[in-house]
């Protein structure tokens, strides 16, 4: 399960994706990866603009000098205008990754998305949240991650799985989004 943790002090959203299942000979194995995602207010994108510095003239951080030729190819244009070929049929979600958290908010009649950051087996701390959804449970989810990570859980610490079920926000959940939205409302009102 996919849990919403909190704001981090740097603007982004922190989530943990716990599992606990029988497999490589285990029980009860117990795994956690967490990941972080930017906010960003779509209307302030500018899709060609983006493109345009993704594919400068001489830049090839993100795609080689074949990938590039290969797209002016398919889009009949020069590499000067294959940012506004690209602007005229890719959409946001073409060109910026949004699959760590796919949801959208609106706020203020602007629409929000999240540029997925970093994942994996992030070292958090307490002190890196501007606000926590639930201290208990993060303390709860840190400590189970230090012990047991990729190990079996005893069965008596299932109850601290039953904890975190209870106190923490589903990812997708009405409440995580409701989380989020104030969050972003207090940075942009504030």
């Amino acid at each position: 399960m996919k849990y919403l943790l909190g704001r981090l002090k740097d603007g982004d959203f922190a989530f943990a994706d716990i599992r606990v299942e029988k497999r490589n000979g285990k029980e009860r194995e117990f795994a956690a990866c967490f990941e972080t995602v930017r906010p960003f207010n779509t209307s302030e994108i500018d899709v060609e603009e983006y493109l345009d510095e993704l594919f400068g003239p001489d830049d090839y951080t993100c795609y080689d000098r074949e990938q590039k030729y290969d797209l002016c190819v398919k889009y009949h244009c020069s590499p000067y205008d294959l940012p506004r070929e690209l602007a005229a049929v890719w959409s946001i979600e073409d060109v910026i990754d949004c699959s760590l958290y796919v949801n959208e908010v609106r706020i203020n009649g602007d629409d929000w998305r999240f540029e997925s950051g970093s994942f994996g087996q992030l070292d958090l701390k307490i002190e890196d949240f501007d606000k926590l959804v639930s201290e208990g449970g993060f303390l709860r989810i840190k400590e189970l991650w230090e012990k047991y990570h990729l190990s079996d859980l005893p069965e008596d610490r299932m109850k601290d799985i039953e904890f975190i079920d209870e106190v923490m926000l589903p990812a997708y959940s009405n409440y995580a989004e409701w989380f989020i939205e104030d969050c972003l409302k207090e940075e942009n009102d504030g």
